[in-house]
């Protein structure tokens, strides 16, 4: 199965079902864990320190409603409970994520010539940012 976190969509090569960002940080966490998750763990990465008011309910909501759009899709049992421990992932999943472009630095004046050509300033700020290694 492969996961895009950028569309939410998770798919296999015959079925795909569409994630919401909170469902899609679960499978992304999940998935870099082939032997499962603890819940607290597993609330960390997906919350970073900004936890909801109530993590544990919201993550166990969010597993609920993967497994019902993944069984009516045909996939069952997606993600497995380790009973009173946390939740892995039956299947591996692929996190698709788009991987940044680094410009080497001795090509940076050049980009900067180019980009700063532009009438819109901030947009070449923008690609710059996006596209150099600081």
């Amino acid at each position: 199965m492969i996961l895009d976190p950028t569309s939410g969509r998770l798919c296999s090569d015959k079925m795909s079902i569409q994630l919401t960002p909170g469902q899609s940080a679960v499978i992304e966490a999940l998935s870099h864990a082939p032997d499962g998750m603890a819940h607290n763990s597993l609330i960390a990465a997906i919350y970073g320190g900004e936890e909801p008011e109530d993590p544990m309910r919201v993550l166990m909501t969010h597993v609920c409603r993967i497994r019902a759009k993944a069984k009516a899709a045909g996939w069952s049992g997606l993600i497995a409970t380790m009973h009173g421990t946390g939740y892995r992932l039956t299947q591996p999943v692929v996190v698709n994520a788009p991987r940044p472009v680094i410009i080497p630095h001795n090509l940076r004046p050049t980009l900067e010539r180019l980009l700063y050509s532009h009438p819109d300033q901030t947009a070449a700020d923008q690609v710059l940012a996006s596209f150099c290694a600081v």
